[in-house]
This record gives structure tokens, C-alpha cells and sequence, in this order.
């Protein structure tokens, strides 16, 4: 038999063998295209999702998310997050609830148990991604969109360093812009989650300060409070020695009238202070010697007490300090022969000041300040 008639005469029986294969393969294919969707269905994310929950594994969750991280959103933050909302999430308590489903995603009811056995509700939800698996199955991401809050705000003076969560705000960070007087600034982070923050703030010579505050808002505001702000105490130790040195040279100079001798270093040197510490200075010079003739011959300050410090941001403080001393006098002339009575005595004053900073020490620039009241007090006799 010629080759030509052999093909003839099985050219049907090829057909048909080629078309039962064709049915095979598609009913394979079909088979394949079965098992792939019921393993990449969104069924699929969710109980990926759900053990992600059950296993505390944020870190898989929140990649699960899919989101673009920056200094705030990313795993480490979105752990300490879900730490702090869900706590330990015991995966004896975890069960599904009612799923949602719709063209664009599902909506996903679950509940677990917190450590006080209250009940929990924590709703999640996967959205559908444009893009598809195996060029005709649908991808999907989890979306944590209720968990984030938006455009938040710091406002702080410029010369102070803020830290959100350990983090330095700058212009890489936030959107920064001057508000209100020269020289406070605002600080807007784009994205935050949700719940406690720490606030850190930073300035040369105060006390750093750390506040928490719990923002579920969009566009929430913190603004640092100056009034809160105490100098550190080393600065506090210095002013108060300032201020003991002051009053003790104060009255040295004028027992040697010596005017202002050894006080520039502690106050300002502007013509205006020297001439109110001038005027203070003559005072006391004035009550040591009254025209009565009596007179302050000697003191000695025995202790400093009560000091009370106020500071005003950026660089005012004011003073108020008790003194105790001992001190010897005369009284004045006695009218009838012209004596006049010696005697010693303990006495108990007060001293204001204001310092200010003048971008390199603390000086005084107000005093007020007066002469001891060296009278002699009358003995009161104790009754039987």
C-alpha cells in the first residue's frame, strides 16, 4: 500500500484521536483552573489574615498591608500599635464571624478574648487589587486604613528639638512652617497610627520634658506648653548662688563704700542696671546711718532660706530669697545727754531679682532690695 493511500485511510481515525486529546487537556485545564481559585480566592488571604491574628504575628500582618513605609508607618511602629490595641491576642478565644463579600473586597467580623475575658470585636477587611495572579485570578491586600490618622500637628517654639516615638521631627519627616509670633514653629506629620504617642522636647538648659498623648483624630494638635518648662539644676544651683553673693557684696560695699565693687560678673552692665544697683546701694548707705544717729555697725548673714524660682521662657527668672542675720548697732542719741545705746540683734529680710540670659551667662538686671530693720525690739516680760 502506497504511503499516500495509508494516511487516507487513517486520516479520520487521527482526527479523532486529536480531538479526544483536546478534551482531555481542557478538562485538565479546567481542573487546574479550579484548584487555583479555591487557593487564591480571597478566602485564601483571609485565613492567612486569621492566623496572622491568632499567631500575634504582626509583622506578617502588616506587610500583608502592603502599605509604603516612611518614619512612622512601617512594621516596627505598626507592631508597637497592635501591641498596645490588641495586646496578646489568645488564639484559644479567636474565632471568624460573619464575611462580607462585594466586587471590591470583603469585610471580615472577628472576636477573640481579652485578659479579663471581655468579649473583643476587631472587624478587618481585604480590599481587590487591580492586578491579577496567574493573568486571570484576583490579588488582595488587607486594609488598615481605619487604623491611621492623618495630618497631626506639633506646634513648638524653633530653638527646642521634637522627638515623636523616639524620632526627631524634620523637614524629612514632617511639613514644617512658622505660626503666630517669629520663632514657633509647627510640625504636620503626614501619617500616624492611631492611639498613644510620646512627645519628647529638647531645649538647652531646661529639663527635658515627655508627655503621651492618645490622637484618633485626624488633624490633632499638641502644643508645648513653655510654662512648663524648668532650667535644669545646675542653672537653678548657679542663680541661687548669684543671688547670695549679690546680697552679701551689697552690704560689704557699703560698709567700705565701695559702690558697686565686685558685682559685674552677676549683673547686666548696661548704663540702666548699674544705675538702679547705684540707687539700691544708697539706700541702704542712707538707712545705716539715719539722721537720729543711730547706727548699723556691723552684720554678718548667718543662712539663705525659702528661695523660690520662676522661670519665664526663653530667658527671664525671678527671684524671691529669704535672708537671716546677726548684727551689732547703736540706737540714737538719747535727748536728754546724747548717749546712745549699744546693742546686738538678730533680724530676718527679703530680696527680689530678675535674671536674664544674655546668650552666654545668667545676670541680674532688677533688685529690690532693702537695709536690714536693725531697731532694737522691746523685751516682753513673761507673766507668772
Amino acid at each position: 500500500m502506497k504511503i499516500k493511500e495509508f494516511f487516507a485511510k487513517r486520516k479520520s481515525s487521527i482526527i479523532h484521536l486529536m480531538g479526544s486529546l483536546g478534551l482531555l487537556l481542557l478538562a485538565g485545564g479546567v481542573g487546574v483552573g479550579i484548584g487555583l481559585y479555591k487557593t487564591n480566592g480571597v478566602d485564601k488571604y483571609i485565613m492567612e489574615a486569621y492566623d496572622y491574628y491568632k499567631d500575634n504575628n504582626w509583622v506578617a500582618l502588616y506587610n500583608y498591608a502592603e502599605l509604603k513605609d516612611d518614619d512612622f508607618i512601617n512594621e516596627f511602629f505598626f507592631e508597637e500599635f497592635a501591641k498596645k490595641k490588641y495586646g496578646y491576642v489568645n488564639e484559644e478565644t479567636l474565632e471568624l464571624g460573619t464575611v462580607k463579600k462585594n466586587d471590591t473586597g470583603a469585610t471580615v467580623e472577628m472576636y477573640y478574648s481579652d485578659s479579663l475575658g471581655d468579649k473583643i470585636r476587631c472587624d478587618f477587611v481585604m480590599d481587590k487589587l487591580p492586578e491579577k495572579n496567574y493573568v486571570f485570578f484576583n490579588e488582595w491586600k488587607l486594609n488598615i486604613d481605619n487604623l491611621i490618622i492623618n495630618q497631626c500637628t506639633i506646634q513648638a517654639p524653633a530653638d527646642v528639638k521634637i522627638y515623636l516615638d523616639g524620632v526627631e521631627l524634620n523637614n524629612n519627616n514632617s511639613r514644617i512652617g512658622h505660626i503666630g509670633e517669629i520663632g514657633n514653629v509647627e510640625y504636620m506629620i503626614p501619617r500616624l497610627f492611631k492611639g498613644e504617642h510620646t512627645i519628647f522636647v529638647e531645649r538647652n538648659m531646661v529639663e527635658p520634658q515627655e508627655i503621651v498623648v492618645n490622637w484618633n483624630e485626624d488633624k490633632s494638635v499638641f502644643a508645648v506648653d513653655t510654662s512648663q518648662f524648668v532650667l535644669v539644676d545646675g542653672i537653678i544651683d548657679g542663680i541661687e548662688n548669684y543671688s547670695e553673693n549679690i546680697v552679701a557684696l551689697m552690704y560689704k560695699n557699703v560698709f567700705e563704700a565701695t559702690e558697686l565693687e565686685g558685682l559685674d560678673s552677676y549683673i547686666d552692665n548696661s548704663d540702666t542696671v548699674k544705675g538702679e544697683f547705684k540707687a539700691i546701694y544708697d539706700k541702704i548707705l542712707s538707712a545705716i546711718q539715719p539722721e537720729d544717729g543711730s547706727t548699723l555697725n556691723s552684720l554678718s548673714i548667718t543662712g539663705f532660706e525659702n528661695f523660690a524660682l520662676s522661670y519665664t521662657y526663653p530667658d527671664k527668672v525671678a527671684v524671691s530669697v529669704d535672708y537671716n542675720c546677726t548684727f551689732k548697732a547703736r540706737g540714737p542719741r538719747n535727748a536728754a545727754n546724747g548717749a546712745r545705746e549699744k546693742y546686738e540683734g538678730e533680724a530676718k529680710s527679703n530680696v527680689t531679682m530678675e535674671y536674664i540670659f544674655n546668650g552666654e551667662n545668667w545676670v541680674c538686671n532688677k533688685l529690690n532690695m532693702d537695709c536690714i530693720d536693725y531697731s532694737k525690739k522691746e523685751e516682753v516680760e513673761e507673766k507668772e
